[in-house]
């Protein structure tokens, strides 16, 4: 996953300060479900978390640990990698929710790089317009090797 200059400290901060000013709350599941997706080097699936939180002695169901993983959604915080049926924390995510359209997904090692080229983004967008099509969510997600596993085949 593109990693965010950004240490996990000042993101979880970003991620409080991001729910402040949106009028909701990042509780302390929230955070949790947030900060394990920031220690993974590849994306995890909703019951990767939970046994994670199990791991530590937290309780939860996949039902609540959906419900978590939609508010981290839809609150500009993770993407749903849907080649992986797994999320990834978004890189960027103090960009207002203009979150990026291009997603690449080592099909070897599951490294996800989060692509944020705002010429690229905003030429996808205009594309999608000229087609007089609204884009609700959703990003383009690529197959393919990373560099790494390349060099290692």
């Amino acid at each position: 996953m593109k990693k965010s200059a950004l240490k996990k400290s000042q993101r979880l901060r970003l991620a409080e300060n991001l729910c402040a000013d949106n009028k909701t709350r990042l509780t302390l599941l929230r955070r949790k479900a947030l900060e394990i997706l920031l220690n993974a080097k590849t994306p995890l699936k909703a019951y990767d978390i939970i046994e994670l939180m199990r791991d530590e002695g937290k309780r939860v169901t996949p039902a609540t640990i959906y419900r978590v993983l939609e508010f981290l959604l839809d609150s500009g915080l993770v993407h749903r990698i849907n080649a992986l049926s797994a999320y990834a924390p978004c890189a960027n995510p103090q960009n207002g929710g203009r979150h990026s359209l291009v997603m690449f997904v080592c099909s070897k090692c599951k490294k996800v790089e989060e692509i944020d080229d705002d010429a690229l983004n905003q030429s996808m967008r205009a594309r999608l317009d000229q087609l007089g099509f609204s884009l609700q969510e959703g990003s383009v997600e690529m197959e393919g090797e990373c560099k790494t596993c390349t060099v290692s085949s």
